[in-house]
This record gives structure tokens, C-alpha cells and sequence, in this order.
């Protein structure tokens, strides 16, 4: 698999996750009516998710060295990946169910840490178009705040 094939299906995984949890943050997937009960296909969106962190994190680190497509493509990891954040911190605290509480309306990440971390990936991405080397640098502990990021919002019930 080249560089650039392996930005571009981190890109899809980011793309997909992030598509569903605004899905369920518009109401199109509804929650379960149980406390605990996520909605469907919440564990698949979450391993997709996971994965995508993981691994833009490393591609991000192994194309610092190069200048081709792949890298500069890489400039869309961090924003993707904080795209992906703030979409998952306005879904439902499964949780709380049947009492519809998102995520941002818990305390425990408060709504200026994830704005603050959404804008350091963007500023990551538009660096790493700028000057890719520091850029992809900067893209690896932003992919990784934010998906501990996302992962900690859910936590606190």
C-alpha cells in the first residue's frame, strides 16, 4: 500500500466515524431507551474511530521525512481527526439514557478544552501545508489529544 493509500483510507475511517456521530447527534440514529443502551452501531463507529487515531499518528510520523502526495495529503489527519471530536462531544451520554444528555453537557470535558484542541489540529493541518515537516510533527500529538479527547468526554457519567 503506498503513503498516499494509506492517508487516504485513514481519511475514509475519520470520515466514516465522524459521519455517524453526527448522525446520531441530529437524531438520525436514536439512542437505546436504557441507560447503557448506545445506539447501533456505536462499537463499530468507536473501533473505526480508534483506529484511525492510531494510525494517523504513525502515518503522520513516518512522512515527515518524505515530499510527495502522501504528505501533503496528511494535512487533512489532524483537522479529520477534530472533526471527528467535536461531532462525537454533541452525541447522547448513553448513560444517561432514557434522560437525553449529551456529552457537552456533561462537566467532565469542558466545551473550551475541545474548541481549544479542534483549533491546534486545524492550526496543525494549515502548518503542515505550510511546512510539512513541522507540520506532520505538530499532527501526531494533535490526532492523539484528540481522540483521547473524544474517548474522556464519555467518561464522568
Amino acid at each position: 500500500m503506498t503513503g498516499r493509500t494509506a492517508v487516504l483510507v485513514v481519511l475514509a475511517a475519520f470520515i466514516a466515524a465522524t459521519v455517524y456521530e453526527l448522525l446520531v447527534a441530529l437524531d438520525v440514529i436514536q439512542p437505546g431507551h436504557q441507560p447503557g443502551e448506545a445506539p447501533p452501531g456505536s462499537v463499530l463507529a468507536g473501533f473505526v474511530a480508534g483506529g484511525a487515531v492510531g494510525a494517523a499518528a504513525l502515518l503522520a510520523g513516518i512522512l515527515v521525512r518524505r515530499r510527495d502526495a502522501a504528505s501533503q495529503l496528511a494535512a487533512l489527519l489532524a483537522p479529520a481527526a477534530a472533526a471527528f471530536m467535536v461531532a462525537h462531544f454533541y452525541t447522547y451520554d448513553a448513560y444517561s439514557l432514557p434522560t437525553l444528555i449529551r456529552l457537552s453537557e456533561r462537566d467532565f470535558v469542558p466545551i473550551p478544552a475541545v474548541f481549544g484542541i479542534a483549533a491546534f489540529a486545524a492550526g496543525a493541518g494549515l502548518i503542515t501545508l505550510l511546512r510539512r515537516p513541522f507540520g506532520l510533527v505538530l499532527t501526531v500529538p494533535a490526532v492523539l489529544f484528540c481522540g483521547v479527547t473524544a474517548w474522556f468526554s464519555g467518561l464522568g457519567h
